[in-house]
């Protein structure tokens, strides 16, 4: 029982000491793989798991709308064939 609450606790501290990338990951962040990296070699430091959180939380202001263009060449057909009538 002893070792089985060992590993678990262990791997409750390992999740908790990446929260941010997951949370970078979870999220599509831009900059997920430099939050990664902050939160492997830095998150140690304390200081630099907070900034690697709260930078995980922080949007990235590229928020994009897509616009796709549907080309329908029937329509164009139609539009010629009713300029060709106007004139």
């Amino acid at each position: 029982m002893d070792n089985e609450g060992s590993a678990f606790a262990a791997i409750v501290i390992i999740g908790f000491y990446l929260l941010p990338g997951i949370i970078a990951s979870i999220r599509k962040h831009g900059s997920v793989v430099a939050i990664w990296i902050v939160n492997i070699f830095l998150g140690w430091t304390v200081l630099g798991w907070f900034i690697s959180l709260v930078w995980s939380f922080t949007s990235t202001g590229r928020e994009q709308t897509i616009v796709h263009i549907y080309h329908d060449k029937e329509d164009d057909r139609r539009n010629r064939d009713d300029d060709r009538r106007r004139r």
